[in-house]
């Protein structure tokens, strides 16, 4: 399988995430036929929280602001990167926190702890207004 690509732009609106979700599973659907159910649903979960997170608290809410998602697909790989218009925020900070407390009922760092849980790897970048991640996928068959 070739890399695959799919990219998007939206403005800060979360009646949009929904739908945005949607057409990027049904992206990976047609280009790794036999991924596992179980990591499709991993990756809803996964780019819920991110998504939310940055139409949220990184673009608060102001629908003038963009999120930007790509994706990459290898053979058994999908690659994807998040990123808002927002300030950013201390990421170290938050992921040394959330990963201390490790409570999934708090309203700050919940996503993180699920991201990181269900991916194979994630990066901020410096601003702290881009995530990249890479996640593993099993393939059925």
């Amino acid at each position: 399988m070739s890399k695959k690509y799919f990219n998007i732009s939206f403005p800060s609106d979360l009646s949009s995430v929904k739908a945005i979700i949607t057409d990027t599973v049904n992206f990976i659907r047609q280009n790794i036929l036999s991924v596992d159910e179980s990591d499709i649903y991993a990756l809803r979960l996964i780019y819920s929280e991110l998504l939310c997170n940055a139409v949220i608290h990184g673009n608060n809410n102001d629908a003038r602001k963009l999120v930007s998602l790509t994706v990459e697909l290898l053979e058994d790989m999908v690659l994807s990167m998040i990123r808002d218009e927002g300030g950013g925020f201390d990421h170290q900070k938050m992921i040394t926190e959330a990963k201390k407390n490790k409570n999934l009922y708090s309203n700050s760092g919940r996503g993180i702890l699920i991201v990181d849980e269900l991916t194979d790897s994630m990066a901020y970048n410096a601003a702290g207004n881009e995530i990249r991640f890479c996640k593993k996928v099993k393939l059925n068959g």
